[in-house]
């Protein structure tokens, strides 16, 4: 009976590993999802130049949308403007503390500065979205190992203190 006890706690937390090595894989999921629309408002912007309401409205993009991004973005009761409704929803995605500064700073500008000036730092982040993606998958696989070995190994050793 033990022994069971010990191999549940030892999958429990095992269990525990693969969920937070699965959070580092989301945050490179919203990463490369951002660095999409970007691109995306850039050629709307560029060839088009529809209002953003109407880029943002036709939008869509399952990781945006699970973790709120595009309902913050696309809020019909909102009065505030898209650089604000766009600082809210950056927050939303996590993103690690350089591609968030960036985006933020992109975003103060949303729609409030002529078109040049809105393509260039529009590819500015791109650029930033792009390298912060490569650092992340470059060490993502050796964070999820790293998160599921820990893990094993701490439910492993609190079994035996507990035998």
């Amino acid at each position: 009976m033990e022994l069971v006890g010990a191999v549940m706690l030892c999958c429990a937390f095992f269990f525990l590993g693969v969920v937070a090595s699965r959070s580092e894989k989301v945050i490179c999921d919203r990463i490369y999802a951002l660095g999409k629309l970007v691109v995306h408002i850039r050629s709307s912007i560029l060839a088009t130049r529809i209002p953003l309401s109407q880029i943002f409205g036709g939008y869509e993009d399952n990781v945006l949308n699970e973790c709120g991004f595009l309902s913050c973005i696309n809020n019909p009761v909102s009065t505030e403007d898209y650089a604000k409704r766009w600082q809210k929803a950056v927050k939303l995605l996590l993103l690690p503390k350089d591609a968030e500064v960036s985006a933020l700073g992109v975003g103060a500008e949303l729609g409030r500065c002529d078109l040049k000036t809105q393509i260039e730092q529009l590819v500015y982040l791109e650029k930033v979205l792009e390298d912060c993606l490569k650092e992340q998958r470059r060490t993502l696989e050796g964070k999820q190992k790293v998160y599921k070995s820990v893990s094993l190994l701490i439910g492993v050793v609190i079994s035996i203190l507990l035998l």
